[in-house]
């Protein structure tokens, strides 16, 4: 894989981070871009917080070079979560429990009623 170009400060955010994607970057780091692109001054957050883009991008970096993500399962690994309006799949990480993972998700996303694997066992079920 190339090189990841070096974002230019001045230039525009979403093309920066289109760019970094284009050239094979991680999320993380195409969001990492898209921060350190941003023009000269703070983020408005809402109820008055303001924060700098380069310390966002910064915080990025950092938690990139603490914790690399897990690698991504197989086949095996897809979870597919089912919801009152339709269902959606997700793809699991290898070497972590597909029940403790569907458990996870399904906490972090109230509506959703079960969670089966790809051969229809249910891993998680809404109490």
């Amino acid at each position: 894989m190339p090189p990841a170009p070096t974002p230019d400060r001045h230039a525009d955010p979403l093309a920066a981070a289109i760019q970094a994607a284009a050239t094979g970057t991680t999320p993380a780091d195409s969001l990492a871009r898209f921060f350190e692109a941003w023009p000269a001054g703070s983020i408005h957050l809402g109820g008055g917080m303001l924060v700098h883009p380069h310390l966002v991008a910064a915080e990025i970096r950092r938690c990139q070079a603490a914790a690399p993500p897990p690698p991504l399962g197989g086949p095996a690994e897809v979870m597919i979560f089912f919801r009152a309006e339709g269902f959606y799949p997700v793809q699991g990480v290898r070497g972590v429990f597909l029940q403790l993972q569907a458990a996870q998700h399904a906490a972090l996303n109230p509506g959703t009623l079960r969670v089966e694997d790809a051969a229809g066992a249910i891993l998680w079920r809404a109490a």
